[in-house]
């Protein structure tokens, strides 16, 4: 499905669990405000004047991802924004709910609208797991890992995916409709997931994924570990020393920061950090000791 119009996902499963009429879904949803930068989406605020609002798409992507395994690239982003999108158009429905004028009568009163969030069962990162596999692009884009994956490991991509069509600004790009490049990134994820566990399963990282239930958003919106948001509110109850002296040792109250190009879960370095007496940064500073 594409285009502007309310989808139906409907469902395509036949007797056998398998899904066999729905490939995906490109649904444009206007955002009752400016839509942002058009060169980088694609999207123009006439493109999206006459598409539903979040609310109305919202039980279509109920259906899609609850209890689901779910593969995006950057969770951190992907996940943060369903999220929010989800509390926005409750908290809408909840200024729209009529409500009564007299106290001692409920009559005129109705309960706000409740928005189904989905669950999914896990939230694969191909981004992140491209980092635990030591991949060496400096681009995190979807198309750039894609395309190392591509070279070096044998990931083969199916025509519809526009597998030519790389990364970076180009003319192809630029001719490309924004609803056919969405659905063209789709339909890469699932290939490279695919690649990535064999790698995973040869010794070669990790995978990288999470439970809704261990994420939690961070002060900017973004879906974080609960271990990592956590930990940048930590108190702090020894001085920071500075950075290790030449034995290289550490001390408790040294401030560190951890990479995002590390084969193993920062979550892991996180905790033991903390354990340690350390205490953890989000951003690389001037009082940080070590990364």
């Amino acid at each position: 499905f594409t285009g502007n119009r309310p989808a139906c996902a409907g469902d395509p499963a036949d007797d056998t669990g398998t899904y066999t009429g729905l490939t995906g879904v490109v649904q444009q949803i206007n955002p009752g405000e400016d839509p942002g930068p058009w060169h980088l989406h694609g999207y123009t605020e006439a493109d999206l004047g006459q598409a539903p609002g979040f609310a109305t798409v919202a039980p279509l992507l109920f259906s899609l991802l609850d209890g689901r395994t779910v593969i995006c690239h950057d969770t951190t982003v992907t996940w943060g924004f369903i999220i929010q999108e989800y509390r926005r158009a409750q908290r809408a429905a909840n200024r729209s709910a009529p409500q009564g004028g007299n106290r001692g009568r409920r009559r005129n009163t109705r309960r706000p609208r409740k928005i189904a969030v989905p669950v999914p069962e896990r939230i694969v990162d191909t981004m992140t797991t491209a980092r635990r596999q030591s991949v060496p692009v400096i681009d995190p884009r979807l198309r750039s890992i894609a395309a190392h994956y591509r070279d070096a490991e044998g990931l083969e991509l199916a025509a519809d995916t526009l597998p030519d069509l790389g990364a970076v600004a180009s003319e192809a790009r630029t001719d490309t409709g924004a609803d056919e490049l969405l659905l063209a990134d789709a339909r890469i994820l699932l290939p490279l997931h695919l690649v990535q566990e064999d790698l995973a399963d040869a010794g070669r990282g990790i995978i990288q994924s999470a439970l809704p239930a261990d994420l939690t958003a961070d002060r900017f919106g973004l879906q974080r570990s609960t271990i990592r948001v956590d930990a940048t509110t930590t108190p702090r109850p020894f001085a920071n020393p500075g950075v290790p002296g030449d034995d290289g040792r550490l001390t408790e109250g040294m401030e560190f920061v951890v990479s995002p190009d590390v084969a193993t879960d920062p979550d892991e370095i996180i905790s033991a950090g903390l354990r340690a007496g350390l205490v953890y940064s989000e951003k690389l500073n001037r009082t940080s000791s070590l990364v």
